[in-house]
C-alpha cells in the first residue's frame, strides 16, 4: 500500500481545517470555501488516480 505523500496530507489537513471551523465556530459557509474544498478533493483524487503504480 503507498504512502500518502506530504501534498495529500497538507490538504487533507486543509480540509479538516475548514470542516472544523465551519462546525466548531460557526463560521459561514460561502460558496467560495465550498469551491476551495473542491477544488482541494478533486487535486487529491486526480493525484492519486494520475501516479502510476
Amino acid at each position: 500500500m503507498a504512502r500518502p505523500t506530504p501534498a495529500a496530507l497538507a490538504g487533507i489537513g486543509a480540509i479538516g481545517a475548514i470542516g472544523l471551523g465551519i462546525v466548531v465556530h460557526d463560521e459561514s459557509v460561502t460558496v467560495a470555501r465550498m469551491a476551495a474544498l473542491a477544488l482541494i478533493v478533486g487535486g487529491i483524487v486526480l493525484a492519486r488516480v494520475a501516479t502510476p503504480q
